[in-house]
């Protein structure tokens, strides 16, 4: 069973991708704070699932303040 923190890790980790495979076709400008907003997304996460200590936890912003 895959924890719903680990789900939403999974999908920040291919938006990133997919943003960094499009660089060179839609420019450095958006993509580049696409990234960054997505970036901080799953630092967010990852310290949610540090703080959970492994286990599931809510990812609203109460949990992540």
């Amino acid at each position: 069973m895959t924890l719903r923190i680990d789900e939403q890790i999974i999908v920040i980790d291919k938006a990133i991708c997919r943003h960094i495979d499009q660089f060179v076709i839609s420019g450095r400008g958006a993509i580049s704070q696409d990234i960054l907003k997505n970036l901080r997304d799953f630092v967010e996460h990852i310290m949610l699932k540090v703080y959970a200590q492994g286990k599931d936890t809510k990812d609203d912003w109460d949990t992540i303040q």
